[in-house]
């Protein structure tokens, strides 16, 4: 086989694998902002209808309280749930945009020309996906998901001790510490995720030198 039918095949195999990557890469993206608004419409209509129980329902108040904290922790878990998907889309965009960097490399080491075309990163090197994850979703279902469990702490606490400062200051609480506990698993995530990247570098990023401009 002559070296420019191989050349052509690799070409043609380099470019469907960089197709189906992309379109990985989208479904991810795309289900991510589904299942978060799905968890969002979800929380809103739960969230409705034990407002409404609570205005119907005024003779037996602990019995809506008990049904109410059993909503919201299936709304916990919901959310839990669509947290994780989250923070596993980021890390596997990463994964993907490494390996679509790689087949950029593959074309700009045969053509340096086309470097200053590319509008993706040409090296495999982590991203900021997992280096310096700035996610509005992970930011909101993070938040959502912190005040569910503010709103069922501070129902707990008044349920048992029938007293709205307790379960004031128990909720506030409880959301300082939710909010922390899952920014810090998210950070462990990204950075098991970044050791591990940096582990499987092939092609690292290359460094163009820029002539200076003469001086008039």
């Amino acid at each position: 086989m002559s070296t420019e039918n191989t050349d052509t095949r690799n070409t043609e195999f380099m470019l469907t694998i960089y197709n189906q990557i992309t379109e990985e890469t989208r479904r991810l993206r795309t289900e991510g902002l589904s299942r978060l608004n799905f968890f969002i419409t979800i929380t809103s209509s739960v969230l409705a209808g034990l407002i409404v129980l609570a205005q119907i329902n005024t003779a037996n108040p602990r019995n809506t309280q008990f049904f109410s904290v059993g909503a919201l922790i299936f709304l916990i878990l919901l959310g839990w749930n669509v947290f994780r998907f989250i923070v596993s889309r980021d890390i596997s965009t990463d994964l993907n945009i490494r390996a679509t960097g790689r087949i950029n490399r593959y074309f700009s080491d045969r053509d340096p020309s086309i470097r200053e075309y590319l509008t993706w990163q040409d090296h495999d090197e982590p991203t900021p996906w997992i280096t310096n994850n700035m996610s509005n979703l992970r930011g909101t279902a993070q938040s959502i998901l912190s005040s569910l469990v503010a709103v069922v702490s501070g129902a707990s606490i008044f349920f048992i001790t029938d007293n709205l400062i307790f379960a004031l200051i128990g909720g506030v609480y409880m959301f300082v510490v939710a909010l922390v506990s899952l920014q810090i698993y998210a950070q462990q995530r990204f950075k098991k995720a970044t050791e591990r990247a940096r582990s499987q570098i092939r092609f690292p990023k290359i460094i163009i030198k820029q002539e200076e401009n003469p001086t008039v």
